[in-house]
């Protein structure tokens, strides 16, 4: 089942983005001077996997979806070199409905095995 998100993000040098592997194009809109894009997306619901890719070379300075601002997750996306927000490409990944899953990833990623592992580089101490 599909469902309609808004996406906004602020991104420098945006090319092509794509929405669980297809290209999206006429429902962006652009305001160019703070760069910032307006799209309406449709994505996958019911705790499903989504992917957005944005190709560039692009730098993602900001990322809301449906509404909600995920702060410091646009330093968690995937790039052509390892993890970040800036790159050839920038993937990043989320279910639906959002706010289901923001809520859930905040606290895991702030839970402190996970901060332990981030310490560690991904490795829990003995």
């Amino acid at each position: 089942m599909k469902q309609t998100i808004t996406l906004e993000f602020e991104a420098d040098k945006l090319t092509k983005m794509y929405v669980n592997k297809k290209l999206t194009s006429s429902s962006i809109m652009w305001q160019s001077s703070f760069n910032r894009y307006l799209a309406t997306i449709k994505v996958n619901s019911n705790r499903q996997w989504n992917e957005i890719e944005f190709k560039g070379p692009i730098t993602i300075n900001k990322l809301i979806l449906d509404g909600i601002d995920t702060k410091y997750f646009i330093h968690h996306g995937f790039t052509d070199y390892g993890r970040g927000n800036s790159g050839k490409f920038v993937k990043y990944y989320f279910k639906a409905p959002i706010w289901e899953w923001i809520i859930d990833w905040t606290t895991n990623d702030n839970s402190t095995f996970r901060t332990i592992s981030k310490i560690n580089q991904g490795f829990l101490p003995l």
